[in-house]
């Protein structure tokens, strides 16, 4: 219900989305919500993302991907990867 009841989902990754994550993209484009991912993997400027959000009047962001269990290392990439996009808009 996450997808259906947001704005829009922000989906960060590492490679190919693969179970749940690919799960999340499906019902964002069965729902027709806007979203965008991010392969944390690569070099993304978080700004973009800003962007994003604030062109859509986002006010309700579903942020989806892989457990850490089957990403290692995806927890600290996700978090580092929203406070330097939301900190500009939110200080």
């Amino acid at each position: 219900m996450n997808v259906k009841d947001s704005d829009a989902t922000l989906i960060l990754n590492q490679g190919p989305l693969t179970e749940g994550t690919a799960l999340t993209l499906e019902l964002a484009t069965t729902y027709k919500k806007p979203y965008r991912v991010m392969d944390l993997s690569e070099s993304n400027d978080p700004g973009h993302c800003r962007g994003w959000m604030q062109d859509l009047k986002i006010e309700v962001l579903n942020v989806a991907g892989p457990r850490e269990s089957k990403e290692p290392g995806i927890y600290d990439k996700a978090i580092e990867f929203l406070r330097r996009m939301l900190q500009p808009m939110y200080g």
